[in-house]
C-alpha cells in the first residue's frame, strides 16, 4: 500500500490593485485545478500592534475598507476547501495614502477663500464710502 497526499494549490499572483486613505483592493488568480471544486478564499489582514481582520469570499478579489491613512498593512491569503483544508498562505504588503488636507488645498477651496476676501473687500469700501 501506499499514502498520496494532494496539495491543495494556493492562490496566485496576490496584487493589490488601488489603494486610498481608508481602503484597498487586491486580487488574486484562481489556483489551477479547482474549477470544479468547492471553495472560498480566506484573507486576513492587519497593521503592526492589532489583531488581524479575518473574512472570506468566494471570488478572486476583495476590497478592505475601515483601514487607517498612512499606515502599512500585512495582507494574506489561502484557499479553504469546504472540508476546511486550506492552502499555504500567499502575502503581500501595502501602505494606504496619507492624507493631510491642510498640505493639499483644492482649486475650489481657494476659490472660495478668493471670493470670501473680495466680498469682506468689498463689503468694507461700502462702509468707509458711507460713512466718509
Amino acid at each position: 500500500s501506499t499514502t498520496l497526499t494532494t496539495v491543495l494549490p494556493a492562490p496566485d499572483k496576490l496584487t493589490v490593485d488601488s489603494v486610498d486613505t481608508t481602503s484597498a483592493a487586491v486580487s488574486w488568480s484562481q489556483p489551477p485545478g479547482l474549477d470544479q471544486t468547492e471553495h472560498h478564499y480566506q484573507i486576513s489582514f492587519h497593521c503592526p500592534g492589532t489583531e488581524p481582520h479575518i473574512t472570506t469570499t468566494s471570488s478572486p478579489s476583495i476590497t478592505l475598507s475601515d483601514l487607517q491613512g498612512g499606515t502599512q498593512y500585512s495582507v494574506t491569503v489561502c484557499t479553504v476547501l469546504e472540508n476546511g483544508k486550506q492552502s499555504h498562505l500567499v502575502s503581500t504588503t501595502l501602505t494606504t495614502v496619507h492624507f493631510q488636507w491642510w498640505k493639499r488645498p483644492s482649486r475650489v477651496a481657494a476659490v472660495c477663500v478668493l471670493l470670501a476676501v473680495i466680498i469682506g473687500l468689498w463689503d468694507s469700501c461700502k462702509f468707509f464710502i458711507y460713512f466718509f
